[in-house]
């Protein structure tokens, strides 16, 4: 039986057996405690890279078919997938299945890649995995997928191979070419180029050779496996399904454009709600001043006319060298208004000394921004208040 062992990003990078049942939480990881009997020679295919897809004999009982850089549904910080890997763990009696997996995943890269990626999911447990639609996979493709076009002699003659490397997909066009290429990747898989020199086939050059067979359609809604016969009708359903989205796609950015346009007027309208308000505030503002500078300048004429009263007062009393006390009563009148109209005064002075604040702050944020001075009315009022502060 083919055993199944994951590579995937969950916390950091680490290696899962995958038992291969329904909703599995994907917690089994691969490690020196517990091996999940993992091979000792299937890690470096885990550690190194430089090619997409390996399939060859650990010895004359156990094959290995490897699948790199599967991008996954995570992203990383620039939003680009997450790449995960795939090593399916065989013996000679799975020989056969393991073959057509090869050719089947091979002619369809990218439609084993997005089924295998939309096979995870996160719930709060933690990461899961249709393992059991994997099983149903590995199944259909196993039991051989007709195939659209010839095939390229390095898949075609994998079942005539019967030890070593039986298919090599390296991924750099360099690679048999560029020696320094050749011998990094040979190192670090313990391969030997002599050995897979009509075996290997470079990525760019296997892309010529996809097939259009949807391998992500091997289970339905149902979760049963689809038979050969219905993938023709379930890439019909699909196209429908493309088309369906590609509609919805366009009325979602009708949406987002008219959404925009909302956006744009709402802002628009509050500019001119802000500039109301302010003037609105600012006219208020000046009438408020203006008017205690105007009750200050008559308290201030009323003030003096005391002052007067009362020095002329003093000076009566003074002449009269005693004063009788009707006098001295009028001169304490006298002086008790003009006291309580001084406090009047200076409270009213404070009053319009912070609106006037607050009238100098409006004109700062609206009128100096925009390069204006103040009017001649404005002048003449924070000129009155200063006075009457002053005095």
């Amino acid at each position: 039986m083919i055993t199944i062992y994951c590579q995937y990003s969950y916390g950091g990078f680490k290696n899962f057996f995958i038992e291969g049942n329904e909703n599995e939480l994907v917690d089994k990881e691969v490690s020196d405690e517990d091996s999940f009997s993992f091979p000792d020679h299937a890690w470096k295919y885990f550690q190194y890279g430089g090619f997409k897809m390996i399939y060859r004999y650990f010895d004359l009982d156990k094959l290995v078919l490897v699948v790199k850089d599967i991008p996954s549904i995570h992203k990383d910080g620039n939003g680009r997938s997450i790449p995960c890997a795939l090593q399916f763990v065989g013996d000679s009696s799975d020989r056969m299945l393991l073959d057509n997996m090869a050719v089947g995943i091979a002619t369809d890269l990218n439609g084993f890649s997005n089924f295998f990626a939309n096979l995870f999911y996160i719930q709060r447990d933690g990461l899961h995995i249709k393992g059991n639609e994997l099983r149903k996979f590995i199944k259909l493709v196993g039991d051989g997928v007709e195939m659209s076009q010839t095939l390229p002699a390095q898949l075609n003659n994998i079942r005539q191979r019967g030890s070593g490397v039986l298919f090599f997909v390296p991924t750099s066009d360099k690679f048999g070419k560029d020696r320094a290429v050749t011998d990094k990747v040979c190192n670090e898989l313990a391969i030997k180029i002599n050995e897979i020199s009509n075996n290997y086939m470079p990525l760019s050059s296997l892309k010529t050779y996809q097939t259009e067979v949807d391998y992500s359609a091997v289970v339905n809604t149902e979760n049963n496996v689809i038979v050969n016969s219905d993938l023709q009708t379930h890439q019909e359903t699909n196209e429908d399904t493309a088309t369906n989205n590609t509609k919805s796609n366009d009325v979602v950015d009708k949406l987002k454009d008219l959404a925009a346009t909302i956006k744009d007027l709402h802002n628009d309208q509050m500019q001119k709600v802000k500039g109301f308000v302010t003037e609105v505030s600012k006219s208020h503002i000046e009438t408020a001043v203006s008017e205690f500078v105007k009750q200050n300048s008559e308290l201030g004429e009323t003030v003096k006319t005391l002052q007067e009263e009362v020095s002329a007062l003093q000076t009566e009393l003074k002449n009269s060298r005693g004063a009788n006390s009707s006098l001295q009563n009028q001169i304490e009148i006298r002086d008790r208004k003009l006291s309580f109209q001084k406090k009047v005064i200076s409270a009213l002075s404070v009053v319009a000394g912070l609106l006037l604040v607050s009238l100098i702050g409006h004109c700062a944020c609206n009128g100096e921004k925009k390069g204006e001075q103040p009017t001649r009315e404005q002048t003449e009022t924070i000129q009155a208040t200063d006075t009457l502060t002053n005095n």
